[in-house]
């Protein structure tokens, strides 16, 4: 239970920061791209930097000084050239999009043969989500305020299509738990017949 209840919380984070990026996206596609960019870089460089000093603090393997010696040269790198990096991050974006789009794609398939009113609509909007992660993948050399709108809005779409796979998987949830409550209910009362 306290897996699924993660499961519950990191799917709640998840909707809660697409929609904000989304917003913002669409409302400051210039800044965001750039604040977004030197974020990432920052987080690598910190990443990067508690990794080396958790190296020399515990001893750990060399393979947590290595890695943390490239985190910290790629978020320097990302810093200083972060306008040529963006590309390589909607790429990254549309990959996850096109990933995430396809996989809710299969599962909507499911869902309309247990034919749940949601199944439709996740269908719809996975192949919405599938086509913005091509678009991003495609147009991400030609960056331009458009295309960063068009990311916030498959962020939106794509917080709304966790929604109602959050939705969907709280159902099917309540419904598998009744079932083993049923089964549970079921007597099993027997007597044992000997044969003479």
């Amino acid at each position: 239970m306290n897996f699924i209840a993660q499961v519950k919380k990191i799917s709640i984070v998840s909707i809660i920061i697409a929609i904000a990026l989304g917003v913002l996206f669409i409302a400051f596609p210039d800044k965001c791209i750039t604040y977004i960019s030197l974020a990432l870089g920052v987080a690598l460089i910190l990443l990067g930097a508690a990794g080396v000093i958790g190296y020399f603090i515990e001893k750990s393997g060399g393979f947590t000084l290595a890695l943390g010696i490239i985190c910290i040269i790629t978020g320097i790198i990302i810093c200083v050239k972060y306008h040529a990096i963006i590309s390589l991050i909607v790429i990254v974006f549309g990959v996850f999009m096109l990933a995430s789009g396809l996989f809710n794609l299969a599962t909507s398939i499911k869902v309309i043969a247990s034919s749940l009113v949601f199944g439709w609509v996740t269908f719809v909007l996975s192949i919405a989500t599938s086509v913005f992660g091509v678009v991003a993948i495609t147009k991400s050399g030609a960056l331009t305020l458009a295309i960063v709108r068009f990311i916030g809005v498959a962020l939106i779409v794509y917080a709304v299509m966790d929604i109602i796979s959050y939705i969907q998987v709280k159902k099917l949830a309540k419904e598998v738990i009744n079932a083993v409550e049923a089964t549970n209910d079921i007597e099993t009362d027997a007597t044992i017949v000997e044969e003479n």
